[in-house]
């Protein structure tokens, strides 16, 4: 969906028209469960190749790894089976955090113009990992998931409200999406978004563990 300038408010009130705010919404509205929002979430996952798991399922990696020069092509299965598996996984992947910012204009940030993820640095980089279907595996720290995040709302002209303690500053910096107490008090209905994006995320990353994981 083509996003466009939005008028600066005290509170930012999250795009309803953005498939995965108005699942999130129906569900702290009573009008839907944590599953319907999470099949959202998949719609979009499976749409970008943007996977996200559990930080416990990410295992033996930290930050950005790609596939090693020369490395077979693996299915996202074969990647996720990697994950728990120290040396298999450096014989496949290589630490390269160069990448991040080609690979976030391409991929994930697109992911996120269907999703509006606006969730903390502190809930992300404790529980959660992404792998994609290219494969890339990347985790983060408080830090690069706030910057990661502001990026992209800065590019998406996205304003930073008016009703924040700083309000003289119009762009996004990544201490907004530092930690909970940061980031909560910028949305309209900050607690509720927060707390049920958490439990999609939880869902889905287990419904999705279930699917990658060997056949027994």
């Amino acid at each position: 969906m083509p996003l466009s300038a939005y008028p600066r408010a005290p509170k930012l009130q999250l795009d309803p028209r953005v498939p995965f705010v108005e699942a999130v919404t129906k569900v702290f509205e009573g009008r839907a469960s944590i599953e319907d929002a999470a099949n959202v979430l998949r719609e979009a996952e499976r749409r970008h190749g943007v996977y996200i798991l559990a930080v416990g399922q990410c295992g033996v990696f930290d930050w950005m790894h790609v596939p090693r020069s020369g490395a077979p092509t693996i299915t996202l299965q074969q990647a996720f089976g990697l994950l728990n598996n120290a040396e298999a996984f450096d014989a496949h992947f290589e630490l390269n955090d160069t990448r991040e910012g080609e690979w976030c204009e391409r991929v994930f940030f697109p992911f996120l113009d269907d999703t509006w993820l606006f969730v903390d640095g502190g809930f992300f980089s404790t529980f959660c990992g992404i792998l994609t279907s290219e494969p890339v595996a990347i985790t983060h720290s408080y830090r690069s998931w706030g910057h990661t995040l502001a990026d992209w709302a800065n590019s998406r002209n996205i304003p930073r409200p008016s009703g924040a303690r700083d309000a003289e500053r119009l762009q996004w910096e990544y201490i907004d999406f530092y930690m909970t107490d940061y980031l909560e008090p910028l949305l309209e209905d900050g607690t509720r978004w927060l707390s049920t994006v958490c439990e999609v995320l939880s869902f889905n990353s287990k419904r999705l563990e279930a699917e990658l994981s060997p056949r027994r």
